[in-house]
């Protein structure tokens, strides 16, 4: 792989990852939206953790509201706004604040692998 340069430009970290889990396969697919319209958004280099997150945050807003995604529906990623539902059924009504919780942990989760997944550009 050194030798002929496997994965020399690739935009992904060379840690071990799953792209079976839910949360790699969203992070990869949100930093391709992304890429395909970085000009069009007018996305800043992706070279800061700063720029990280804003290009986390344009792909997911594109996701839910461009593309009417509802996360806690979705059959791959409702299960990881599982332990949400369970924190925050006790402390308010379960009908107004769990699916707002669970969104937030889905997008948590998502995050966590979009930030260890996606490289900064040197």
């Amino acid at each position: 792989m050194d030798k002929i340069q496997l994965g020399v430009d690739c935009p992904y970290s060379p840690k071990q990852w799953q792209i079976s889990a839910p949360t790699t396969h969203t992070a990869m697919t949100l930093h391709l939206y992304c890429k395909l319209y970085e000009k069009q958004w007018q996305l800043p280099p992706l070279t800061t953790k700063k720029n990280k997150r804003l290009w986390f945050e344009r792909g997911w807003n594109y996701m839910v509201e461009d593309l009417h995604v509802v996360p806690e529906n979705d059959p791959v990623l409702a299960p990881l706004g599982e332990s949400a539902k369970r924190y925050y059924y006790k402390r308010e009504d379960p009908k107004e604040r769990t699916p707002l919780a669970v969104r937030a942990e889905i997008k948590r989760q998502i995050w966590k692998a979009f930030d260890s997944l996606v490289l900064l550009k040197k």
